[in-house]
């Protein structure tokens, strides 16, 4: 059935599906916070410099080969440029499984929950997708634990290598989960066991 027999996507039916597309959202910004955090690190630049080169760039495949550019400096310390290598992947693994969520058009048939990719042409004549609690979980997963690789590694460079204004700019640790809070997509209860 093509997009278009369906009906726009009313959040309020399913809060578990809407607190886990508020966590997508908000925790790749967080990423892309890091991203720059990183950035300015290994440019070893002011972080003005650096945040007006970064933030001039609004494409994140664009920002992430310029810092792949500028992390292959041989006088990076190698084991710091296999890590950020590894961070960089990690970090776009992380948007492709973001992408899904906060981009494609998301509709409701029946109790199905549907997204259409908004480059299809056209768009409601699209190839929808059945959204599946267990994907947004995974793609959850790859972006927490995206954020945890960057904020360790910015942790441990700036433990090596000190840099006078990284208190300023770098992010605090990435939150840690204590004990189970209602809505949370990762501890609640209250959404489907299986998709399946």
């Amino acid at each position: 059935m093509p997009a278009r027999d369906a009906v726009p996507y009313n959040l309020g039916l399913h809060t578990n599906y809407a607190t886990s597309l508020g966590w997508v959202i908000a925790s790749w910004n967080m990423i892309e916070y890091y991203l720059f955090g990183l950035f300015t690190v290994i440019l070893h630049s002011p972080p003005q410099r650096a945040q007006a080169a970064f933030y001039s760039l609004v494409n994140n495949k664009a920002r992430i080969d310029m810092m792949r550019a500028v992390s292959a400096d041989p006088t990076i310390p190698e084991k710091y440029r296999t890590r950020i290598q590894s961070a960089l992947d990690n970090a776009n693994e992380a948007a492709r499984a973001r992408n899904k969520y906060a981009h494609y058009l998301w509709t409701t048939d029946g109790n199905e929950i549907w997204a259409t990719e908004l480059l299809d042409t056209p768009v409601f004549d699209g190839q929808k997708q059945k959204i599946q609690w267990k994907e947004m979980i995974d793609a959850i997963e790859k972006i927490k634990a995206s954020g945890e690789e960057i904020n360790q590694l910015l942790q441990d460079w700036t433990q090596e290598h000190p840099i006078e204004w990284a208190a300023e700019i770098l992010p605090r640790a990435w939150p840690k989960r204590l004990k189970p809070q209602s809505g949370d997509p990762l501890q609640s209860n209250d959404h489907p066991q299986s998709d399946e």
